[in-house]
């Protein structure tokens, strides 16, 4: 007799263990820190970003303030290194409230000092007396606040898991993503899953830098002459793990035969930082 006892999908929440880790740089001519705002003058419209998992890109300024400074978020925390600074010179900053001014090339934070460090002058006077503090070429690396946890390619993952607890052979017949994803692992050509759970497949879709990400399945049952099944039910099954940016997550999984043979959770699909998990099988109803 097949087991059928199943958990629900279960509404998500935010795990305690750190996700991915994305620096993003500016670079820059010329700047200032005044009256609490951190200033940088002659920057690109874009920003170089690098993750710890060894993955490198860049991102419009716009997209980066809109992500990573959004409504509720903590504050970012930023690094300034200016041409002079020796190492362990460089001024460190908690960052919100950003302007950007393509136009003008310039770009600005509210900017809570986080070390007592001076910045390297151009004829103002020292931090301590209260003037503005100009420097010449600099780059700031800005990390990004805890609730923006990002994954390997900067951006969010969708992880899903596949077994079968049918009596059948079941085998890939097509995944798909979203176009800004790399497929992490993908699911290989005309994988197979033999029945009654003896192996499961795990795919995963690394979402593009600061974005969302998708990853689809699909599924049918297949002759087994090892079994002496050479005409299984003619069945499919799709699944879709979704995790978009802003906006609801999703986790679902369909049969073409509900019925006969129901595609459901058997753990709880949830939120770890980065990643979004979900994990099936496909069953059958206990033979009577």
């Amino acid at each position: 007799m097949l087991v059928v006892g199943l958990l629900a999908l279960a509404p998500a929440t935010a795990a305690a263990t750190p996700g991915g880790a994305t620096v993003f740089t500016h670079s820059a001519k010329s700047g200032e820190f005044r009256g609490g705002r951190l200033t940088l003058r002659g920057v690109s419209r874009r920003v170089t970003a690098v993750t710890n998992a060894g993955h490198s890109g860049v991102v419009s300024v716009a997209r980066l303030h809109a992500r990573l400074f959004g409504s509720g978020l903590a504050p970012a925390t930023g690094t300034l290194h200016v041409a002079g600074n020796h190492g362990g010179d460089e001024s460190t900053f908690s960052l919100s409230r950003p302007r950007y001014s393509a136009s003008r090339r310039s770009v600005s934070y509210a900017a809570k000092p986080l070390s007592q460090r001076s910045l390297p002058s151009r004829g103002a006077r020292a931090a301590q007396s209260g003037a503005p503090q100009e420097f010449g070429a600099a780059s700031l690396s800005i990390v990004p606040p805890p609730q923006v946890t990002l994954g390997d390619n900067g951006g969010l993952d969708c992880s899903t898991t596949v077994t079968n607890q049918t009596s059948h052979l079941i085998e890939a017949s097509g995944e798909s993503n979203w176009p800004t994803d790399t497929w992490h692992y993908g699911i290989p050509f005309q994988f197979a899953l033999t029945q009654l759970g003896t192996n499961a497949l795990n795919f995963t879709s690394w979402g593009g830098l600061l974005r969302g990400c998708s990853a689809s399945s699909s599924w049918v049952f297949v002759p087994d002459p090892s079994t002496g099944d050479p005409n299984p039910p003619s069945v499919t099954f799709t699944t879709t793990t979704t995790f978009p940016w802003s906006g609801p997550w999703s986790a679902t999984c369909t049969s073409s035969d509900p019925t006969d043979f129901p595609c459901q959770a058997i753990g709880t699909a949830g939120l770890d930082n980065n990643t979004l998990s979900a994990v099936w099988a496909f069953y059958e109803p206990p033979h009577q």
